[in-house]
């Protein structure tokens, strides 16, 4: 105090103490305490000037003192009048930052509570999807035994036959077995040959009528069902086009039983991996393989070397595995996954069933713990801005129901209830997108849908061609229309048009024919294809198929 104003030093030491004493209590800032000391001492010194000795100046401090009452007091009541004397733009701006501090710290400790909740892991999905898989049948009957075998003697096909394009080992890219050159034609039987171990293991699998998988996940203690084991699949999608290039080579040496049989085997392949309550990616790559299959067999019946019998028997068996109908796509699993996530990342209860922990997804290697989309989900979290527990659970069963149902709709179908631009409004897709995890696992199911269609349009259209060339072996000549193979028994229905309401279009021309659909565009181009259109949403051209 002295250092700020001398005329404090010639105040009595207790006037001094005094005046110290109350300026410390007043707090607030250096500036406002040193205005109080100095009138402290402009008031001291007013009230001494008239003393003339030591006895009255002392005897007129203690009555001042007296009269200004205990410095403790008198420092808080100093203190509230200099408060209430702030201009009200400062008084303003101290509360607001009082106010936001009392927020953040009243957010920082809800965020605290929020993501140390703990999670109750009450279902064991994988031994739930594993029990529903699971037909009551003997192991030995299990076919995925022999493909799994399969994919582990697999080779991989020579640098040599890349050179024909679309990796080289399918012909579906339209190449003549019997025109290419000497050695790629033995690049292709060595191939086969290699793999004649893994082919056995195979087509003796794809006679057997179960084929199921046991799940298990990567670290059963602690991962989610995100995390499960699954074989490489690309290795039993190449063993189907080894037994495309197997019916080709057949066929051209004239061994057009063993063809038909690699062709079927191919195809059976596929319909295992269709089985419902599978993987969606398993689903699809089976899809993939029965178009292998089925494709070849249009190329075979094109190619003149089956005779009317053998159309018979392998129209016959290619119906068999799809019996029941063709089958379309389980999400059974993909719900699955949702669940066990949510059980794994939201709390056993309180208020709607329990509140999403953001940390939980750190642990579970959904979000790093440096990525910013961790911390706006635990914001998000803190704020409350997610689904309950309950409510996501009942988004998501209802979500999958409709995903279903829209499975069972063709892309015509689709287009007819107006579903083509707005599924995910028909899905209910929003209320689950503000579940900060669902967005990475929302596949695109009317995708899915539109692919499954087209394979059981290419499965029918396959068994339809069959049953036109028997026709024309028997009859000399094609029939006028598809409705005269069914009354005689050739056919059993009429083949689908995913595309159209009705069949798909048949049109005799000549000694030939065309059986069509109309495609992406819906549009009916006289059976053909637009190969410089655009491109519809799976990458296939728009016009006839």
């Amino acid at each position: 105090m002295g250092r700020k104003d001398n005329r404090s030093e010639g105040l009595p030491d207790v006037a001094v103490l005094y005046i110290r004493s109350v300026a410390r209590r007043v707090g607030n800032t250096h500036r406002v305490r040193r205005e109080v000391v100095q009138e402290f001492i402009d008031h001291f010194n007013d009230a001494l000037r008239e003393c003339t000795d030591e006895a009255a100046r002392d005897q007129r401090v203690a009555e001042l003192i007296e009269q200004f009452g205990d410095p403790k007091l008198l420092g808080k009541l100093i203190r509230r009048s200099k408060k209430r004397c702030r201009p009200l733009w400062k008084k303003t701006l101290i509360r607001s930052f009082q106010t936001v501090g009392a927020l953040f710290l009243l957010l920082h400790l809800y965020l605290v509570w929020v993501n140390m909740g703990t999670p109750t892991i009450s279902v064991d999905y994988v031994k739930v999807i594993n029990d529903r898989a699971r037909p009551n049948v003997p192991t030995s009957e299990n076919a995925w035994e022999d493909y799994e075998r399969a994919m582990e003697l697999y080779v991989e096909p020579p640098d040599i036959m890349t050179q024909l394009g679309g990796n080289g080992n399918s012909p579906l890219e339209r190449v003549n077995f019997a025109k290419l050159p000497v050695e790629q034609q033995g690049a292709i039987r060595k191939w086969i040959n290699d793999n004649a171990p893994a082919w056995k293991e195979l087509s003796a699998g794809s006679r057997k009528r179960q084929c199921w998988v046991e799940y298990r996940l990567l670290n059963e203690a602690t991962d989610p069902l995100l995390t499960f084991f699954l074989p490489n699949l690309n290795s039993l999608r190449e063993l189907g086009r080894v037994g495309v290039w197997r019916c080709e080579v057949g066929l051209s040496e004239g061994r057009v039983d063993e063809a038909i049989e690699d062709c079927l085997a191919v195809i059976r392949v596929g319909g295992h991996l269709q089985r419902p309550r599978s993987w969606l990616i398993e689903q699809i790559v089976g899809i993939g393989i029965s178009a292998l299959g089925h494709e070849q067999f249009l190329r075979a019946a094109d190619s003149g070397r089956l005779s009317a019998s053998q159309l018979m028997w392998a129209q016959a068996e290619l119906e068999a595995p799809y019996q029941d109908g063709y089958p379309l796509m389980d999400l059974d699993i993909e719900k699955f996954i949702l669940l066990d996530v949510v059980q794994r990342c939201y709390t056993d209860g309180g208020i709607g069933g329990g509140h999403f922990i953001p940390t939980k997804s750190v642990q579970l290697g959904l979000y790093r713990s440096d990525d910013i989309g961790a911390w706006a989900m635990i914001i998000g979290a803190g704020l409350h801005l997610y689904p309950t527990r309950d409510e996501i659970v009942r988004h998501a069963n209802d979500y999958y129901k409709r995903a279903q149902e829209m499975m069972g709709l063709s892309p015509y179908e689709q287009r007819k209830r107006g579903l083509e631009e707005s599924s995910d409004a028909y899905l209910g897709g929003p209320a689950l997108r503000s579940f900060p995890l669902w967005v990475p696992l929302l596949p695109s199911f009317q995708r899915a849908a539109e692919l499954n269609f087209r394979a059981k349009a290419l499965h029918e259209a396959t068994v339809t061609v069959l049953a036109l060339r028997r026709w024309a072996l028997e009859k000399g000549q094609y029939p006028e229309t598809l409705d005269e193979l069914v009354k005689e028994g050739y056919l059993k229905a009429l083949p689908d048009d995913p595309y159209a309401e009705g069949p798909l279009r048949y049109e005799r021309r000549g000694d030939d024919f065309v059986l069509y659909s109309l495609g992406g565009d819906f549009q009916d181009n006289g059976g053909v294809p637009d190969s410089n259109g655009p491109r519809d949403r799976q990458g296939v051209t728009r016009g006839d198929r």
